[in-house]
């Protein structure tokens, strides 16, 4: 019986050992563009799933205007986003947007018209050799990320359509055993290319970790739970009966 046990814990450490959860990295940046001082904000979500075949990228626009009588321009707009991995090489496999949208330009101001979205090959987006995620072509970047703050725009008419909400990039990952950091960060935003730092906000920083899923971390207690057992039984006194 005391084999057994033995035995059953050693297997159950094992097991939660061997389990992990994905490793998610989270980017912030926020700024003011160079071109008219309208605000740019951004998030960006690194997410490595346990078996390092697929990544996902969550990419969130998080702009706020200043005031209504700044609309949305095209200053505003989430259309790159340039990062640096230990390892491994990327393949852009599909590309998920919650809402569309399509926005007037100046003069007038119009109000911008949302639509439903939906999953996409790329949306025109692509991924450089060098980790550079980027909308459109030439320079009108179609598809870039705005939110639905952007009630009115200014000069935004040529630069249609646009991607609303979290945009998640879904990636194939290859060449990696073990997870890897992420670092040089930068958000990219409009026509004239204002690059805004990405600060990782992941606690306990942006470099390779694993933590156990919760489920493996309660078959850990449990194995020495019964690892414990064991080791009670064998110095408890030997009673013997006459």
């Amino acid at each position: 019986m005391r084999k057994t046990l033995a035995a059953c814990g050693f297997t159950l450490m094992l097991v939660a050992g061997g389990a992990s959860a994905d490793v998610v990295y989270t980017f912030n940046a926020s700024g003011f563009a160079g071109s008219d001082g309208r605000p740019e904000a951004g998030t960006a979500v690194f997410d490595f799933n346990n078996s390092l075949t697929q990544l996902t990228i969550t990419m969130t626009n998080t702009v706020v205007p200043v005031d209504p009588s700044q609309p949305w321009g095209i200053s505003m707009v989430l259309d790159g986003l340039l990062f640096a991995m230990s390892g491994g090489s990327l393949s852009l496999a599909s590309v998920f947007a919650p809402g569309t949208a399509t926005c007037g330009g100046h003069p007038p101001v119009v109000p911008c018209s949302f639509g439903a979205g939906g999953t996409d090959p790329s949306f025109g987006w692509t991924l450089g050799g060098s980790f550079a995620l980027l909308a459109g072509a030439g320079s009108l970047k179609p598809n870039g990320i705005i939110n639905n703050s952007a009630v009115s725009s200014d000069g935004m008419s040529t630069h249609n359509p646009y991607l609303t909400g979290d945009v998640v990039f879904t990636f194939n990952l290859s060449g990696l055993t073990s997870p890897p950091s992420v670092s040089d960060v930068s958000f990219i935003f409009g026509t004239a290319g204002d690059s805004q730092p990405g600060t990782c906000t992941t606690p306990g920083g942006c470099s390779p970790r694993q933590a156990p899923e919760p489920h493996s971390l309660a078959l850990l207690v449990l194995a020495l739970l019964g690892l414990g057992f064991v080791h009670r039984q064998r110095k408890a006194p030997f009673n013997r009966s006459f």
